[in-house]
């Protein structure tokens, strides 16, 4: 929602490096939770284009950038995939981020770049 875009901007605007991202974001805290509420809507976003329950012209036309939101959260989702073991986390909000930049590279065509079907 608003506040957790806000609370995303706000970071984004602190330039914190990875350390100074890991001890502020912790799980449980508020921040953490404002946090996973942007990362959390990007990865849901990634899910519904990659197999193809949303059309991207729809997210492309409305969201800030995936790329942008990747920038910023890419070096703690990496951090938080190492310390949890789990490679899985936010998976889907790298691949729509990967997806907006092949997706820029092609001039918006999907052919060659179609969402997976389940």
């Amino acid at each position: 929602g608003p506040a957790a875009a806000a609370f995303f901007a706000d970071i984004e605007s602190k330039n914190l490096g990875l350390e100074e991202m890991i001890a502020l974001l912790q799980p449980g805290s508020p921040e953490f939770t404002l946090w996973d509420g942007t990362c959390c809507q990007y990865d849901q976003a990634g899910t519904l284009i990659k197999y193809g329950a949303m059309h991207p012209d729809l997210f492309f036309a409305s969201w800030r950038s995936a790329r942008e939101i990747w920038s910023v959260a890419g070096p703690w989702v990496l951090a938080r995939r190492e310390i949890r073991k789990s490679p899985a986390i936010y998976e889907n909000l790298e691949w729509l981020a990967d997806f907006e930049g092949k997706r820029a590279v092609s001039g918006g065509k999907d052919g060659a770049l179609a969402p997976r079907t389940p």
